[in-house]
């Protein structure tokens, strides 16, 4: 397959079956109890992706499914969706309807009017568990700035000192085009699937050996076209 119908068929997924299959994602992202959607409402979605990446890809029916998402640069299917949602939360968490919606339920919880509860601590709404991983993420996220303000000051600093300007300036340029993340979520969103991947490979590597020579790939090298 040529790269430019790759790409297309990636954009295909990307722009109409992805958004599709996770329609209304942000509300059910974290599930009842926070710790994700259940596995019976996860699994046929996944299947889906994977069906559409071993299309794109042309991968064997044995190819694992970490690997197709990698190859194709396309986040397991949970990850994302959390994502998804934790974007949705960071743009309405100061929303003047959100406001509202959570001063109205702290009163309706302290009301003494209320029916007698068999708890009195007030439980964690969706919205809540949600905007403390935005908050957890978000710091991270400015945490990696910071470094990389520290590393940029660094290097302006040694060409000062005699490195020429043209050719840092080519070296910026390239840097500007790796598709490093720009947000809170994206950060979050790489770290945890590298992360998942790293301790997949990890656990292979363990067990038996990883022998195929995507698994031993480094996390930032590109795979296509090999």
């Amino acid at each position: 397959m040529s790269k430019h119908l790759f790409i297309l068929y990636i954009g295909l997924y990307t722009a109409v079956v992805r958004p599709t299959i996770t329609y209304g994602s942000s509300i059910w992202a974290i599930g009842e109890t926070g710790n994700g959607p259940p596995q019976s409402l996860l699994k046929p979605l996944q299947k889906v992706q994977t069906a559409c990446l071993r299309s794109i890809t042309g991968g064997y029916k044995r190819t694992a499914t970490a690997l197709l998402e990698k190859e194709a640069n396309i986040p397991p299917l949970q990850l994302y969706i959390e994502a998804t949602a934790m974007q949705r939360t960071q743009k309405e968490r100061n929303s003047n309807v959100t406001k509202y919606i959570k001063t109205r339920l702290n009163q309706l919880w302290r009301d003494p009017r209320a029916p007698r509860r068999r708890t009195s601590q007030q439980p964690q709404s969706r919205e809540d568990i949600l905007a403390k991983q935005v908050e957890k993420a978000e710091e991270e996220w400015r945490q990696v700035r910071a470094q990389a303000y520290i590393e940029e000051e660094r290097r302006r600093a040694s060409v000062q000192q005699g490195q020429q300007q043209e050719r840092e300036r080519g070296q910026s340029r390239t840097r500007k085009s790796t598709g490093k993340p720009s947000t809170a979520t994206q950060h979050w969103l790489d770290q945890r699937w590298r992360g998942t991947w790293e301790a997949k490979v990890q656990k292979l590597t363990q067990a038996k050996g990883a022998r195929a020579v995507a698994w031993l790939t480094p996390w930032g090298a590109t795979t296509q076209g090999l």
